[in-house]
Parts: C-alpha cells; sequence; structure tokens
C-alpha cells in the first residue's frame, strides 16, 4: 500500500488525454524507481508531472491508471483530504489491479511514452503563442497545488516545448507545446476604428 497526494492525481488528470484512438494516453502514469514515486500525465500537447517520496517499501512498478476511474475515486473528497492509499495487486509479471479510495481498476495495458525527450534542458526565451484552452488549465492547476490561479512561471522556448514551474512547489512541473495560431493579428487601423477614434469631431460631439 502506498499514499499519493490528491493535488498531484487532480493536476495530472487536467493534462491527460481524452482521444479514444490515444488509450495509452488516456490515465495518469504511477512510476515507481526506489523510494521515488512519480505522477505524470500527457495528451502529446502538454505534460504535468509530480515527484513525491514513497512511504512504503516495495517493488519498482509502472502503471497507467485510467481516468475515468481516478475522477471516481476522487469525487466528493473533502477539501482537507490531502492523500489516499493506493493498493496494488500484483500478478506474477505485472500489476492487475489497482484499488484507490475504495474505487477498483484495471491498469492500462500499454506502455506511457519516456517523458525526458520533451521536458527541455535549456529555455531559449523566444516568445511564442499557446493554445488559451491550455493556458486556462495551467491556472487551474496552480490553483489546485497552492500556488494560487497565476502563481506560474511560463519558460517561454519559441517552437520548442515551454517549462512551466509553479509558485512555492520544489517537486512539480509541467510542459506545453507551442501554439500555430490562425487567428491574425488586428491592426492598429482596425482598433483605432473600434475606439471611434477615425470619426469626425462633430461626429463624436454629437
Amino acid at each position: 500500500m502506498l499514499t499519493l497526494k490528491v493535488p498531484y492525481l487532480q493536476a495530472a488528470l487536467l493534462s491527460a488525454s481524452t482521444e479514444q484512438t490515444r488509450y495509452y494516453l488516456r490515465g495518469v502514469q504511477i512510476l515507481r524507481r526506489g523510494d521515488h514515486l512519480r505522477i505524470t500525465a500527457t495528451d502529446g500537447h502538454r505534460l504535468f508531472c509530480a515527484m513525491q517520496t514513497a512511504d512504503a517499501a516495495g517493488p519498482d512498478f509502472d502503471i497507467i491508471l485510467p481516468s475515468e476511474s481516478l475522477k471516481k475515486a476522487l469525487t466528493g473528497l473533502h477539501r482537507d483530504i490531502e492523500a489516499l492509499a493506493l493498493v496494488l495487486t500484483h500478478g506474477e509479471s505485472r500489476i492487475t489491479r489497482a484499488v484507490l479510495n475504495d474505487v477498483g481498476m484495471q491498469p492500462i495495458d500499454g506502455t506511457f511514452p519516456s517523458i525526458e525527450r520533451v521536458v527541455p534542458s535549456e529555455i531559449s526565451g523566444e516568445l511564442t503563442q499557446f493554445n488559451p484552452v491550455y493556458l486556462a488549465d495551467l491556472g487551474k492547476q496552480a490553483k489546485i497545488l497552492g500556488a494560487g490561479p497565476i502563481g506560474l512561471h511560463i519558460g517561454y522556448n519559441g517552437q520548442s516545448p515551454a517549462l512551466i514551474t509553479f509558485a512555492g512547489i520544489d517537486d512539480a512541473f509541467a510542459v506545453l507545446m507551442p501554439y500555430r495560431c490562425t487567428v491574425a493579428p488586428l491592426h492598429r487601423a482596425a482598433v483605432v476604428a473600434i475606439m471611434g477614434a477615425d470619426r469626425p469631431a462633430a461626429e463624436k460631439a454629437a
């Protein structure tokens, strides 16, 4: 039995995929290596990752817990509950069942992608565009983690993945891919027209 931090699971679910074809991303990866537990989710456009220390001895493992089951396990929790016990059933070669907050689930049979290749090691600072929906979710993640809805920093990285850090949080981060914006910028002339600055003085006075 292991204890998982509820805010990490809640924040990770915001980055999990909802695409049916990418079934192995429709969940949250729980990876154990020694006494380190890593909680990760991605949809291919953004990624959330957090680390915590395992509070019980046990073998290393790598499982993907399905999003829908995790949402059920987290539904209705009192705000004071910060951690839940995860009970795993080990088979001969893999974990066959997981139970979180009395919700049983079967781990997704798939391979979670390696995150090392998308997490930037350097940040260029070059500005770019981001999907506004993902930016809104980053604000939700920051609030869930206790950093406040604007308690995050975007490490702009041009056309490469950006690194997102959260205020006061040293064991979690996010990655966000740039967004190819299809909305044309509003020209100064249009802005002036909207403001009404191009109307004759007499018309304005009227």
